[in-house]
């Protein structure tokens, strides 16, 4: 499943391969009720906060 996972994904840069692998890792093993998994994932999209500066 990683496989066609990474292989539907083909253009992904090489250094972004952790994110891609944290996504796989999350649709496949939290919890299998959709309405769970992305309320789970939407929260934790809202708490993670970071800070981008801008530079003229």
């Amino acid at each position: 499943m990683l496989k066609l996972f990474l292989a539907s994904h083909s253009g992904f840069i090489r250094d972004d391969l952790q994110d891609y692998l944290n996504l796989f890792c999350f649709v496949m093993n939290h919890p299998k009720d959709k309405h769970e998994k992305v309320e789970k994932f939407m929260s934790m999209a809202v708490d993670c906060r970071v800070l981008h500066r801008y530079r003229g």
